[in-house]
């Protein structure tokens, strides 16, 4: 079954006066679609209008052709959700945490439950864990387990808020291959601020900042606009102040304690060589744009 998520229009300011959402208008269907933005830009409440944990000012947002804004429960049955702050119970197994969601999700038939439960376990690579308690599991382990209890009842959309934040390279990396593997027959909405997750996981994108949407397509083309537009030199660390004045720079870093630093420009600033054009590069130069 392909699933459609589409949020036109899409508008909501807090009491105190911030514009967390400003007219946002997306369209997703099954896969893997990135929503990539940098911290307070708005991609964590984006993901609770979505599902239905807040109210929105104006706009629509609908699954599959039902307006959930004003049917929450229409998506709710259909919706696993993984937040940023996915808490635990401590001393109690994983096991039995699992079964006591499914209860709380409306799953109340126990054969039917313990097996889903325990094929959930097998899935995110936590049957050999079960009986442990969930508050000794590693940083990546309580995400897995998030994952396995966002998908109790079989739902066709995920929405999944900064799921890699402070997991190891290892556990980011099988972190990641799980979700890749569940968005094949589903949405599954990744809000994250890192741009590799973004790059490896996902054939749509989106980027936010401060509200609003900033660019959005498949993150090849959005690189492609980049193409002969990027320069990279080196540069003595006490002149990037001098060349942060005089150039449209997307970012510097060190290797090997060099400084190199990569600017923006329609035509080859003297010094500089041409640099294949990057997600990374994209979407620092889009932040900035929306900033200044």
């Amino acid at each position: 079954m392909m699933n459609t998520l589409t949020i036109t229009g899409l508008n909501k300011t807090y009491s105190n006066g911030t514009k967390a959402i400003d007219h946002i208008s997306l369209s997703v269907e099954n896969g893997m679609f990135g929503l990539l933005g940098p911290n307070g830009a708005g991609k964590s409440s984006l993901m609770k209008t979505i599902a239905g944990l807040q109210a929105a000012d104006s706009g629509e947002v609908r699954f599959n052709g039902v307006d959930v804004l004003t049917d929450k429960r229409f998506i709710q049955k259909q919706l696993g959700f993984l937040p940023q702050d996915f808490g635990v119970y401590p001393k109690v197994s994983a096991y039995d945490l699992l079964n006591h969601i499914a209860l709380l999700k409306g799953i109340s038939d126990t054969a039917k439950r313990k097996h889903q439960v325990m094929s959930l376990l097998e899935q995110v690579n936590l049957y050999a864990d079960r009986n442990k308690e969930v508050h000794t599991f590693s940083g990546g382990m309580r995400q897995r387990f998030g994952v396995a209890q966002a998908l109790l009842g079989n739902p066709q959309v995920i929405l999944v808020d900064e799921p890699t934040a402070g997991l190891d390279p290892e556990e980011r990396n099988r972190f990641n291959l799980l979700l890749s593997a569940l968005s094949k027959d589903i949405i599954v909405f990744l809000s994250t601020h890192l741009v590799d997750d973004v790059h490896q996981l996902c054939p749509q994108m989106a980027i936010i900042n401060k509200g609003k949407l900033v660019a959005s397509g498949a993150p090849a083309q959005l690189v492609k606009e980049l193409t002969g537009k990027v320069w990279t030199r080196f540069i003595n660390v006490q002149d990037l102040g001098i060349y942060q004045s005089r150039f449209d720079l997307i970012s510097y870093r060190f290797t090997e304690g060099n400084l190199f630093i990569v600017v923006y420009a329609t035509s080859q600033p003297e010094g500089f060589v041409s640099l294949p054009p990057s997600l990374e590069h994209f979407y620092f130069h889009q932040i900035k744009n929306i900033e200044q």
